[in-house]
Parts: C-alpha cells; sequence; structure tokens
C-alpha cells in the first residue's frame, strides 16, 4: 500500500461479503485500490490498530448497507461506521468521504445508519453489480479535486453548510418526533411527506402571499437566539457525546423561557466543526444573538463555559464559567438559560427555573445515559443500543420524564420496523403517558403522542393531543412540527402552510420542513410556487437525491411533461427517476416507455413500493391496478398511506370508484 491516501476503505457485514467482493474485484480491475480482505476483516471480525489507522487514511469510505446490516443490533462494521462519521469532523465541507451503497431493496427512510450517511447521495448496486459508470464516479471521487458535480458543495451564501440528501428522512431516519421523514423512492417521498393534487378535487382557497423561499435579508426577530455547538474541552474525543449533549440541553432549557425565539438543533449543528464566523452563522439563522461555549468534565465535576455574541457585529457581550457536580445539572441549565435571558432582556415570566427542570433528573448515571441515547439517534442509527440506554436511564430514575419520553420515541421508530409492530406502539405509548403522568407540562410528550396515534391512524386522538401540546406551548418548535404534520395528513393545507413557515422560522436548515411546505404548496394547485421551493432546495443542497425528480413531478402536474422530462434525466438516484418516468412518459404518448420503465419498477420495488406503484397506475387511468397495489400497500402498513389525502391528482382516475372511500374510511382519514 505505497499509497494510503489514495485508497478505499470498503465496510460491510459478514452476510454481505460477496456483494463486497465483487464490487472491490471491479474495482481493483479499473487499479482502484480497496482495502478489503475476507481473512482479515471478515465484515469487522477484527478491530484493531491497523483498521482505525486505515479508516483514518483512506480517501473513500464505502459503506454496504443491506438487509443484514438492518436486521443485525450490533457489529464491528456499525463501529467502522461511527469512526468514519468522526473523521468527516476533520475534513473540509467540500471533501467527499462517504459513499452509502445500497445492495438490496433497503429503504432509506428505515435504514439504521449514521445520521450523516444521509446528507450524501446513495448509490444502488444490488447484489454488489457494480457498473462501469459507477467505476468512473468512484475514479472522478479518488482524484485530487473533484468533479464540480460530485462535490457537496456548501450553501450559497452560507459558507460551510454540510449538504443534506432528500430521502432522510422528514424526515431521513425513520421518523422524527411529530415529524414524518422522507421514503426512499420519489414517488413514496413525495406521498409521505409530499406531493400531488387536482386542483378540482379540493376547494380553491385564496391564495395568501407567495411563499419566500431565499434566505431572508437580515433582520432578526427580538430576542433570537441560536446555540452552536460546545467544544469538548475534556481531552477525551469518546466524551463528544456529552458536550453535544449538554448542548441540546441548553437549547431545550432556552425555549422554555417563553420570550426568546430559540432555534432548532438541526440548525444549529449544521455548523459544528466548520470554520464559520458567528456573523455568517447569524445572518444564515437570522438571529440577533449567538451562545457559544465549551465543556470540560472530570468524574462527576463539569465545568460549563458559555459565551453570548452579538450576532450583528460579533462582539462577546457576556461570558461565564459554571462549575457544578453532575447531579446539579438541572440546576446549571436553569442559571444559564435565565442568565442568557437576562442579558438578552428578555421578559421572564417568573416560572421559567421550573419549567426548565421539569422532567429531569438528579441522577448522573441516569443522565449519562440519557445523554449517550441521543447521541446515537444523531449519529449512529443504533436503535437496539439507544433503546438500551434509554431504558437503563429510567431504570435507574423512575421519575426521570424527560427519559421516558426520550424512550418512547425510540419505542415509536423501532414500531416502524419490527414485524411486531403493535407491541412497540404500546410501549411506545405507555412510556408517554409515564412522562406525562410524572411532568404534565411537557409539550412535547404531547406532540409524541399523536406521532404514536397517528401511526395507529386514529386521527381524532392524535388532533387532541396535537390541541394540548398547542395550550402548554404554541410557539415550541416540536408543537409546531406535530401541528404541521398533522394538518399535511388530514389535507388542512393552509394550517399546514401557515405552521411549516414558522418551523422553517426556527429551523431554516432543515430541509424537510421546506419540502413539505412544497407538498401543502402543491395540494393546493399552486404547482408553480412549489417548483420554485423545490428549486431553492436544489440551490441549497445541490447533490440531494429526489430533488430534480420532485421538480419533474411539479412540471408534470403543471402540464409540462417535455420540461418534465427533461429534468428527470437530471436526476442520479436511479429509483426516485424510474419512479416517475412511468407518468411522464404516459403523458407524452410513450406507452412502450411507460410499460417498460414500469414492469422493471415493480420487479424491483414491488415488496417496498406498493404505494408508489399504486399512483403509477391510477396516474395512468388503470383502476384495479391501482386498487390491487393500494391493497399490497395496507398489508404492509405502509405509511405513505397515511399521506394519501395529498395525492389527489394522480388519483383523480380513480375517486369516483367507491372503492376510494372506502380505502379512506380502513385509513380513518376524513372522505371528500
Amino acid at each position: 500500500m505505497t499509497e494510503p491516501s489514495r485508497a478505499i476503505f470498503l465496510s460491510y457485514a459478514s452476510e454481505d461479503a460477496e456483494a463486497a467482493q465483487r464490487i472491490c474485484e471491479v474495482l481493483r480491475a479499473a487499479g482502484i485500490e480497496v482495502w478489503f480482505d475476507q481473512s482479515e476483516l471478515r465484515g469487522g471480525d477484527v478491530w484493531d490498530r491497523r483498521i482505525r489507522q486505515q479508516i483514518h487514511e483512506c480517501r473513500l469510505f464505502i459503506a454496504l448497507i443491506s438487509a443484514h446490516t438492518e436486521a443485525r443490533d450490533e457489529g464491528y462494521f456499525r463501529r467502522e461506521w461511527k469512526l468514519a462519521v468522526d473523521r468527516t469532523h476533520d475534513l473540509a465541507e467540500d471533501r467527499v468521504f462517504l459513499v452509502p451503497i445500497a445492495i438490496d431493496g433497503i429503504s432509506e427512510r428505515t435504514a439504521r445508519v449514521p445520521d450523516s450517511f444521509r446528507h450524501v447521495q446513495w448509490t444502488r448496486l444490488p447484489g454488489g453489480q457494480a457498473s462501469a459508470a459507477f467505476v468512473e464516479r468512484v475514479r472522478g471521487l479518488m482524484s485530487p479535486t473533484p468533479p464540480a458535480t460530485t462535490l457537496l458543495a456548501p450553501s450559497p451564501g452560507v459558507p460551510g453548510i454540510p449538504q443534506q440528501r432528500l430521502g432522510m428522512g422528514s424526515s431521513q431516519r425513520a421518523v422524527r418526533a411529530g415529524a414524518a421523514v422522507a421514503v426512499a423512492g420519489v414517488v413514496a417521498y413525495l406521498a409521505y411527506e409530499h406531493r400531488w393534487t387536482a386542483p378540482h378535487a379540493l376547494p380553491t382557497p385564496t391564495p395568501p402571499a407567495p411563499v419566500s423561499v431565499a434566505l431572508a435579508a437580515f433582520s432578526p426577530p427580538p430576542h433570537s437566539i441560536a446555540v452552536l455547538p460546545f467544544v469538548n474541552m475534556s481531552g477525551n474525543r469518546d466524551q463528544e457525546y456529552f458536550s453535544d449533549g449538554i448542548t441540546e440541553e441548553l437549547i431545550t432549557a432556552l425555549s422554555q423561557v417563553s420570550s426568546l425565539r430559540v432555534i432548532a438543533r438541526t440548525s444549529s449543528f449544521a455548523f459544528k466543526g466548520r470554520n464559520v464566523d458567528v456573523g455568517t452563522i447569524a445572518r444564515a439563522l437570522n438571529v440577533g444573538s449567538i451562545l457559544e461555549g465549551s465543556v470540560r468534565r472530570a468524574g462527576s465535576k463539569i465545568r460549563v463555559t458559555v459565551q453570548l455574541v452579538n450576532g450583528r457585529d460579533g462582539f462577546h457581550t457576556w461570558s461565564q464559567d459554571y462549575d457544578r457536580e453532575l447531579k446539579n445539572i438541572l440546576v446549571m441549565q436553569s442559571d444559564i438559560a435565565t442568565a442568557v435571558a437576562e442579558q438578552m432582556k428578555a421578559k421572564l415570566f417568573g416560572d421559567e427555573a421550573s419549567k426548565i427542570k421539569a422532567g429531569g433528573t438528579r441522577n448522573p448515571e441516569a443522565y449519562d445515559a440519557f445523554l449517550r441515547a441521543t447521541e446515537i439517534r444523531f449519529q449512529t442509527g443504533e436503535l437496539h443500543h439507544a433503546i438500551e440506554l434509554a431504558e437503563r436511564a429510567v431504570q435507574l430514575d423512575p421519575q426521570f420524564a424527560r427519559g421516558w419520553l426520550s424512550l418512547s420515541w425510540f419505542y415509536g421508530v423501532k414500531s416502524q420496523i419490527a414485524a411486531s409492530s403493535s407491541t412497540w406502539q404500546t410501549r411506545a405509548r405507555t412510556a408517554a403517558e409515564t412522562a406525562l403522568r410524572l411532568a404534565p407540562e411537557l409539550p412535547r410528550a404531547h406532540g409524541i403522542m399523536s406521532w404514536i396515534d397517528s401511526l395507529n391512524l386514529d386521527w381524532d386522538a392524535a388532533t387532541r393531543e396535537v390541541t394540548a401540546a398547542e395550550a402548554l406551548d404554541p410557539t415550541d418548535v416540536n408543537t409546531l412540527e406535530a401541528e404541521a404534520v398533522l394538518n399535511t395528513q388530514l389535507g388542512r393545507w393552509q394550517d399546514a402552510i401557515v405552521a411549516t413557515r414558522a418551523v422553517i422560522e426556527r429551523d431554516p436548515l432543515g430541509f424537510e420542513h421546506r419540502m413539505r411546505l412544497a407538498f401543502c404548496l402543491s395540494a393546493t394547485g399552486r404547482h408553480r410556487e412549489a417548483e420554485q421551493v423545490y428549486r431553492d432546495v436544489v440551490t441549497r443542497w445541490p447533490l440531494n437525491a429526489q430533488a430534480h425528480a420532485s421538480i419533474a413531478l411539479e412540471m408534470l402536474l403543471d402540464h409540462r411533461p417535455a420540461e418534465s422530462l427533461v429534468e428527470v434525466r437530471r436526476e442520479r438516484d436511479e429509483r426516485s427517476r424510474d419512479s416517475v418516468l412511468p407518468m411522464i412518459y404516459y403523458a407524452l404518448g410513450r406507452q412502450v416507455d411507460s410499460d417498460r420503465i414500469l414492469a422493471a419498477y415493480e420487479r424491483g420495488h414491488g415488496s417496498d413500493n406498493a404505494f408508489d406503484i399504486a399512483v403509477i397506475h391510477a396516474y395512468r387511468g388503470e383502476t384495479d391496478l391501482a386498487f390491487q397495489w393500494l391493497d399490497h400497500a395496507l398489508d404492509r402498513h405502509d405509511a405513505s398511506l397515511s399521506w394519501i389525502k395529498g395525492n389527489l391528482a394522480p388519483f383523480a382516475n380513480i375517486t369516483s370508484d367507491q372503492r376510494y372511500p372506502q380505502l379512506l374510511n380502513k385509513i380513518g382519514l376524513p372522505i371528500p
């Protein structure tokens, strides 16, 4: 290995060794060095200094993702993934390093992978069969300066913000509390958190002012603040979870101060490890103040240093050190939050301290387990381990309401991928009810309850929970998110648009909110506006899979199939492209091409994308086939069905059939 920095590290589960071998052989035949040796690695059976060094030195990290990695709660390949993600924090923002490859029909929506894997485009190589085009793409990525089309370029005007890939899902992951996530195929994605409507099928509301999708001029709202990820000063990188956890806890604490407008974690953490000046960050997030700091932990003692910075001029306005025992972490969070509010001259109403402490714990071990589980949620995706840690947290302190809330969220995610979904949903509900019993003032608990009810298609119960959350804190970002998602599912488009725009103000760098906004605009027949929102997403995150297919679908719905065909051919994700092409070809009168692409799509994705296929058949006017595939989706408990209200345009050909209201009745949604 004469040029270690020019090599590829191939990470895989032992069950996928044959597929890994095929990819390895094709790349080596093309003269590309690959670190792959079954006798040494065997999917991570040997874990030593050499492997760590290879991950640290390789040029690209290729991770094979499959049903096998999905099924395994533990494995050395997961350690390899975590080390690769850790390395990205030290790389330049335009450096391509992570290359996820799906080798079977695994859904990107529910894949148990690190969050960073969802920020880049996935490649699909069924069975590890690598094409010449794939080899050329890898060769381009291996070059010292990859072609511009392969770089994860920073968003215009916001230097250093990492790119996100559509399909991460809103949602991205299986689910976020109170928010849906993107689905793997574009049709499913747009059905799940987006898309289609026939203007004549819904009452046409008076259009509000056009939605602005550009970064707003810098005029931050009063008392607006973003908390940047605190620096880990413990001298041990393994303590990164603790400093990140303290940061998120402070975001939560500041959010309890009613007069403050606090940016959500997703947007604040977009700048982690990036060399971006405070003024640029403040303008990107449209906030007047930035809170930054550091965390040093030594046993049970912690020191947190905080600095408040004026977002307009970059000057420090206040700083303070806080030395506490870990058991007194709630007091420290309350002290910091109230001090920050006072420095910002934000009005305090007297109950902030009790709200901040609500649902917390004084048990250091329980708190540590809680923070470790939180890290897994945002980083590694090891759901089994996260559940173990969250369960440990509430075992150590049964009165830890926020620990129960975290456990409820993990149980809910598990219900989306486990065979016994009802069992996990019951556990999720019980944990959330426990959290509410212990701390009735937690609005997020009601948001999670609403999400669980929607998974169970109990829309009345979901509505009651969102109403309860609104009564507790109508400005909380989690409340607004739950409100936006539920209104979208129920087809209350204008309410969904208002709530989604409010969420975007608090989480401006969360792309899934903009995708939902475009979906709702499309659902009211405003396809040109929806198209502009999607184009804004492409501008901000140029390498997102599904972005061009999303634009193509809007063009198709706007009766511009020829333009749509040009746009969809720019889509790099094959599954996304092929879920749209049959409809475009059908609209252009190219029936043979439409049949050919649809038949291949059914063969490749019939088991996990039944709803997509139903949409295509409905669009083509094939009523019986559409209902057959909808029945398949219902049998498989396809979560996309809960978003059917926003898909009236392709379903326009079948909505007059008596089976359509019967299907809505089964799903529990209002019948038009």
